[in-house]
């Protein structure tokens, strides 16, 4: 993750939920719900983010597709340096995933706005993260 702070980028972790949405049916594609957390940790710094993603999908082979999508979510702050507000995010993204069986591997990467507050004094909380996935398929 590279947060508009001071501390520099850094790894996050942590885990998803993704299905495609039964009740939206979109031609040429789907819609793919992806519900997340993520944690990043580093200098004093905590962003702890819970995160929806509808991504539209489309398969440009077979059991790979790619898509993009906006996304809300909730951003936890803690700093060592000052202020720590928790506040709304929106993010806008892109991802892949290909399915063998009934293993998943995924790729997406996004940018999420946490608006003006400031986290441990000048440090902004937007951030961009590239994430790899590595999941279940059923």
């Amino acid at each position: 993750m590279v947060p508009d702070a001071s501390v520099g980028s850094g790894l996050a972790g942590g885990f998803e939920l993704a299905i495609d949405n039964p009740l939206v049916q979109v031609p040429g594609g789907k819609i793919r719900d992806q519900f997340s957390y993520n944690r990043f940790d580093r200098d004093g710094l905590v962003l702890q983010t819970l995160e929806y993603n509808p991504h539209y999908m489309v398969a440009v082979a077979d059991d790979l597709w790619v898509g993009a999508g906006p996304g809300i979510g909730w951003i936890f702050t803690s700093s060592d340096r000052g202020n720590s507000p928790d506040m709304w995010t929106a993010q806008l993204g892109a991802s892949a995933y290909y399915t063998a069986g009934h293993m998943l591997l995924g790729l997406e990467s996004r940018y999420q706005w946490t608006g003006d507050e400031r986290v441990g004094g000048a440090n902004g909380a937007d951030n961009w993260a590239t994430l790899f996935k590595i999941g279940y398929a059923y």
